[in-house]
């Protein structure tokens, strides 16, 4: 990274707050010096005059710099395709998917469902499909579904050009990510880190590709979920949907420290809800006997319980006794407090159908809310 992208960083990301009160690591990495210090061994002179003019020189070089490194960063940014403010590309904040693996030029069935009901929830919002296949394939019915949305659009991600306006600049550039032998945890990993740095360079709304979104977003800012993890009894800060500004100090935080906990050989989710986690108790814990329905606030960080993201086990939602009822009724009877529907691992397991007409709560869903979807199962059902 070079210095003008390291001091615009620590601008965006409001530096300052990451020294949060109590927080030891923060201080580890203040190396701030005194100039009124530094100017005091070459000249020691205590007079008010030459206290003013160190003080003057002092604001009037930190004010050439941040000119020159923001035009820098600005014209660099272009470079990338990242826009230079939240506002140079749209007013409202926009939603992203993306796809990493590299082989699939364009969504499955399950994930054109999410796309789906996030653009019929918020159809005011730009919605942005990024995919590091090099070409995208825009045929097929699922995507005619699509290319109805005029706030639909999709993209290539050049990974190389997300990286280099980063703080993971040098670590992708070492090659740390080809270290990883497991091509799934690699996809993983990948997916991790961009949608971290798409956060921190232009802000927005990411989202997973398996959530069916049942309410508009739009009233959220910096705000993350809480995934209830039954066989351990924790609750844990998950990355399958992160809204965040634009430079947001959280975001940045989690930058730094990736290089510090990445294990090319890691457990599944170190890098996504195990770093959030991490950061989130770093800085303010979250209580063991949080009630999840209350939301947690830390230093402008919103985090809210399992009912907003992940509301149900997701296998329950396959299982009959819901025949009749719409997906509207059942938000309104089950999820009234919910914005989606995390469906992780179900439509992707070869042993679970979602079937029309079956009773299951999943089918209801999909009925309601992605219904240009639901036209294209067929009778034997489909395990997306």
């Amino acid at each position: 990274m070079s210095y003008c992208d390291w001091r615009h960083s620590l601008h965006d990301a409001a530096w300052s707050s990451l020294i949060v009160p109590g927080n030891s690591w923060a201080g580890k990495r203040r190396h701030v010096m005194d100039p009124t210090k530094r100017m005091e061994v070459v000249r020691p002179n205590n007079s008010a005059t030459f206290k003013f003019f160190v003080l003057l020189m002092f604001l009037a070089t930190a004010y050439v710099g941040f000119l020159v490194c923001g035009a820098y960063y600005r014209s660099e940014m272009e470079v990338s395709g990242a826009p230079a403010s939240a506002s140079s590309a749209h007013k409202t904040p926009s939603i992203f998917f993306l796809e990493t693996s590299g082989v699939h030029n364009q969504p499955s069935l399950r994930q054109t469902c999410s796309i789906e009901s996030t653009a019929r929830a918020n159809p005011d919002m730009p919605i942005d499909i990024m995919m590091t296949s090099p070409f995208i394939n825009m045929t097929g019915q699922h995507m005619e579904c699509l290319q109805k949305f005029k706030n639909v659009r999709f993209s290539h991600l050049d990974t190389d050009s997300l990286f280099l306006n980063s703080p993971l600049n040098n670590w992708y550039r070492n090659g740390h990510l080809h270290r990883i032998t497991d091509p799934a945890y690699k996809i993983a990993v990948l997916s991790d880190a961009a949608r971290l740095i798409l956060l921190f360079n232009q802000g927005g709304i990411y989202l997973d590709l398996d959530n069916i979104v049942v309410r508009s977003l739009s009233e959220l800012r910096n705000t993350l979920g809480v995934i209830r993890i039954e066989i351990i009894k924790r609750s844990s800060i998950n990355n399958s949907v992160m809204i965040f500004d634009r430079g947001h100090w959280f975001i940045a935080r989690c930058l730094l420290e990736w290089e510090r906990i990445f294990d090319p050989q890691g457990r599944w989710g170190l890098h996504g809800p195990g770093l959030l986690t991490l950061i989130m108790n770093l800085t303010c814990p979250l209580p063991a006997d949080q009630q999840p329905s209350l939301p947690y606030q830390c230093h402008g960080v919103t985090v809210l319980g399992h009912e907003a993201f992940n509301p149900a086990n997701p296998y329950s939602l396959l299982l009959p006794g819901h025949k009749g009822v719409t997906g509207e009724t059942l938000v309104a009877r089950e999820f009234s407090a919910s914005y989606m529907i995390h469906m992780t691992h179900v439509w992707s397991n070869q042993n679970l159908h979602l079937i029309k007409g079956s009773g299951q709560a999943a089918d209801g869903l999909v009925r309601s809310y992605c219904p240009c979807v639901h036209d294209l199962v067929g009778p034997q059902g489909t395990s997306y």
